[in-house]
């Protein structure tokens, strides 16, 4: 008899479910069952479901979020404006009236630089700090690869990205409002 699994990863084909499937094998990881998306042998209602990011993804990055949502804790989750981030879902979800929209789903690079603004606790953080701690870059590094993730980040986010009121620019850097 085969145990309910307690969380359940989708991934977008047949292919890529094998090669997780290996891999958490592989690593160890119990209570998880990896499905393909034309998968239909699950109910969201019994048993979390974890879904695979859109787009460049890092597969250790993938066994992080599983590892991490069969274990949560208190501070995998963060206030991001008028949304919650759940760090172990890559996503972020609107809090109070509106909380049955869909929710946004961010890269792991996004997610981990609004986790490492949201950590600051509103204090800013320079743009060198940023590409250091969530890039591994030097300061002598020439790159646009941050002020490309925070354009986009705000197109995701903001109500009116040119006018931004949750990832603020300041002299010396990033903030969150």
């Amino acid at each position: 008899m085969e145990q309910t699994p307690k969380l359940i990863f989708l991934v977008p084909n047949n292919a890529i479910a094998i090669s997780v499937r290996q891999a958490v094998k592989a690593h160890k990881i119990d209570g998880v069952s990896v499905q393909s998306a034309d998968e239909t042998d699950f109910n969201a209602d019994e048993v979390p479901v974890l879904k695979m990011a859109d787009g460049p993804h890092r597969f250790g990055a993938d066994l992080q979020r599983i590892v991490a949502a069969l274990n949560p804790t208190a501070d995998e989750n963060y206030d991001i404006g008028p949304y919650k981030l759940r760090r172990w879902e890559r996503a972020l979800f609107r809090q109070g009236v509106e909380s049955s929209a869909e929710p946004i789903i961010l890269t792991d690079l996004e997610c981990d630089i609004l986790i490492h603004l949201a950590q600051s606790e509103g204090q800013s953080v320079s743009r060198n700090e940023l590409l250091q701690n969530v890039w591994g870059y030097n300061a002598a590094v020439e790159t646009h690869t941050l002020e490309t993730h925070i354009y986009r980040l705000r197109q995701k986010i903001e109500v009116d990205p040119s006018d931004p009121q949750i990832l603020m620019t300041r002299d010396d850097g990033y903030c969150l409002a």
